[in-house]
């Protein structure tokens, strides 16, 4: 009976880690976030208050420079030259006083402007 227990016991523990796929791990060191999800690892560096992270994908190497880049198997991705929030996370919220401007970022690099009409932020 005993060694029907370990015996089961072992199956167990074999179906909870052999699955795989469905678990994630975050490890972060230094500025640096790794996450796995199977195979392939995310690491992601930290680029300023409200930027855009630089993020990417990688099997074996990943470098992370906190407020300068990721580089994934190589390959480097740079933090968003643009430093301010993007604006698609501000259109259509609401805001006050009317025709306040806030800088926010299209994409990566180009800088544009939100302005505050009829209670809600437009961006250009």
């Amino acid at each position: 009976m005993k060694g029907l227990n370990l015996w089961l016991l072992a199956c167990a523990a074999v179906l909870a880690v052999g699955c795989g796929g469905g678990v994630d791990t975050v490890v972060e060191e230094d500025g640096e976030l790794l996450t796995s999800t199977g195979a392939a690892m995310i690491c992601t560096a930290y680029c300023g208050p409200g930027v855009t992270e630089a993020s990417c994908t990688f099997h074996e190497t990943c470098e992370a420079n906190p407020r300068v880049g990721v580089t994934c198997d190589g390959r480097f991705y740079p933090c968003p030259s643009c430093q301010y929030i993007q604006c698609r996370s501000r259109i259509g919220r609401a805001c006050y006083p009317e025709r306040l401007e806030a800088p926010c970022c299209n994409g990566t690099t180009e800088e544009a402007t939100c302005v505050c009409l009829g209670g809600v932020w437009n961006c250009y």
